[in-house]
Formats: C-alpha cells, sequence, structure tokens
C-alpha cells in the first residue's frame, strides 16, 4: 500500500510586473476619506495661450471655462480561500488570501475600468474606458492594423492633453504585437512607446478589437482587511467543517475624462500569420 502524498507549499500567488497597478499614479497623504468617493477639479487639458509681448490685454490671453469637475465612487475587490478545519493547522490560511489578493488585484482594477461592470450595476458616476463616450480617433470609423492604431492614439494625446503625458491600454495580445514591431520598450516595471507615452497591458482588459487612451490614472487602494479564522471555533461551519478566509480591500482606478479616445484594432491582422 502507498504511503500518503506528503503535502507541500505550491506555487505561491504573486502579481504580474506589468499593467495598471505598476502603470498608475498612486496618491498619497489622503488617509482613508477618498473610500467615501472623491470629486476634483481636472487640470489637464488646458491648452494654454501665446500672445503678442506687447499686448497684455490681448484676447489671446483669455482663459478658458474650467472644466467640470468629475466625481468617482470607491469599491472593494478581494479573495480568499474555503478551508477545512484540520487544514488549519499546516497553513496559514490567512497569509495566502492576503497573496490570493495581491495577486488578483490587477486583475480585478483593470477589468473594471475596462469595462464598468460595478460602475453600472451600482450606478457610480465612474469614467470606463468601453463606456461607447470615447472619440473615436480613426476618422473614417473603420478597423484598422495595431501599428496605426497607436499612431492614432498617439496624435489623439497629443492634441486632447497639449503634450501632456497619457496613456493608452490595450489587450496583451495587442501589445505584444506593438512590442515585436519594435513600437515599445520596456523601462522597468513600464512599457513605453516613443514618445514617453506609458502603454497598459491591463490583466482585465479583453481581446475585443479596441484600444483606448487616456490622460494619467491613478489608483488608490485601502488597508487590507483579513476575515475568518480557521483556528477560532466560533467561526466554523458545523455543516461542511469549513471557514471562509477572505481579504479584501477598497479600491479604486480612475482618471480626469480630459482625454479618452479609442482606436478599433483590425483583429485579423493581429491573428494572421507573416
Amino acid at each position: 500500500m502507498p504511503a500518503p502524498r506528503a503535502v507541500v507549499t505550491g506555487t505561491q500567488a504573486a502579481p504580474p510586473r506589468v499593467g495598471l497597478i505598476v502603470s498608475a499614479a498612486t496618491p498619497g497623504g489622503e488617509g482613508d476619506r477618498w473610500q467615501g468617493g472623491i470629486t476634483y477639479d481636472p487640470e489637464t487639458g488646458q491648452p494654454g495661450y501665446r500672445a503678442d509681448l506687447c499686448d497684455p490685454a490681448s484676447d489671446a490671453r483669455d482663459l478658458p471655462d474650467r472644466p467640470a469637475a468629475v466625481e468617482w465612487d470607491a469599491y472593494v475587490i478581494g479573495d480568499g480561500v474555503r478551508c477545512t478545519a484540520l487544514a488549519a493547522n499546516r497553513t496559514d490560511w490567512r497569509a495566502q488570501a492576503r497573496r490570493q489578493l495581491e495577486a488578483v488585484a490587477e486583475h480585478q482594477l483593470s477589468a473594471e475600468l475596462w469595462g464598468g461592470a460595478l460602475a453600472i450595476a451600482n450606478t457610480y458616476p465612474n469614467l470606463y474606458l468601453d463606456n461607447g463616450d470615447a472619440h473615436d480617433v480613426i476618422d473614417t470609423g473603420a478597423d484598422v492594423e495595431p501599428r496605426w492604431a497607436l499612431a492614432a492614439l498617439e496624435q489623439y494625446l497629443a492634441d486632447a492633453l497639449n503634450g501632456l503625458r497619457g496613456m493608452i491600454h490595450a489587450p496583451r495580445g495587442i501589445v505584444t504585437l506593438w512590442i515585436t514591431e519594435g513600437l515599445i520598450n520596456r523601462e522597468g516595471g513600464l512599457l513605453l512607446t516613443v514618445h514617453d507615452t506609458i502603454v497598459v497591458p491591463g490583466a482585465g482588459y479583453p481581446l475585443s478589437g479596441k484600444v483606448f487612451a487616456t490622460g494619467m490614472v491613478e489608483v488608490r487602494r485601502g488597508e487590507v482587511v483579513i476575515t475568518g479564522d480557521p483556528l477560532s471555533s466560533t467561526e466554523i461551519d458545523r455543516a461542511t467543517n469549513t471557514v471562509e478566509v477572505r481579504a479584501e480591500q477598497a479600491a479604486l482606478a480612475s482618471w480626469d475624462g480630459q482625454a479618452h479616445g479609442v482606436a478599433n484594432v483590425d483583429l485579423d491582422a493581429v491573428y494572421a500569420a507573416p
């Protein structure tokens, strides 16, 4: 009769080294009040002016109206494990739940930024990439090869943000093609175009044939809260002898909405053999 199989430590969950979280700005010093929602007046996208040095009253120096304030609501991301009470002594399930949350945070945040499932279901004011309001940067509306989509989005960002830095969001399959064509370089955890635009291969971005351009995205994440203790007899489901251990945190990926462009990529070109 064979001996019982050895219980070993499997491959631990780990976050990706590129993606939305790595690429985004991370605000600090706000405390946790942002978890109740945020609002602010956009600072980007203003054209500025140039005028004659000797004409201080020139109409060219007139300032445009300020853009409308934007509003965003935070949400919760999480992961966890259902374990048996008998297994509690040989595995730190709370630590595993925390690792799993850290590993899936990229997918959850980028999927919400792209498709807005929570924004739709809960009528949040949150913008999301595929909301149908993005400016089509290809005038004809036709699907184009990936390289032409990248070029059009770069030009759109230059026009919409007046030279300020922006982001291009694309599924990993399309980003891989851009890299193989020499259009993107990697610096640490960032993928950059020749114009220093950050390319975001979000783990939750679907291969839908769309690529988007925005201003800089900010990612906020709150403290991780662990619930469920397999060593506590009061938290065991007596019917199944199991405990659910969860790791959750408040989170939000947002941008100011001053740039929101889209290009439609010919997926046949993505999958076509060379």
